[in-house]
């Protein structure tokens, strides 16, 4: 499948069928996750996860209503 690099429009192929690239990308995944978490928490902020193609409305009204409890 062909990337691109959204802050410097390069592109290149990456080998999805491969188990090793699946699993790079989702070590990194992992690590992004957990260094936003911590960085959020340490800044006593909320972090919340929307996936693509969730109504995003709907997370941050449940998020605001639970916070007002």
């Amino acid at each position: 499948m062909q990337v691109e690099d959204a802050e410097t429009g390069e592109t290149r192929w990456v080998d999805s069928s491969s188990a090793f690239v699946r699993y790079r990308y989702e070590q990194e995944f992992f690590r992004v996750t957990e260094y936003a978490t911590q960085a959020f928490k340490k800044a006593g902020a909320d972090l919340l996860h929307v996936r693509t193609g969730e109504d995003y409305v709907k997370i941050l009204q449940r998020f605001f209503l639970s916070r007002n409890r």
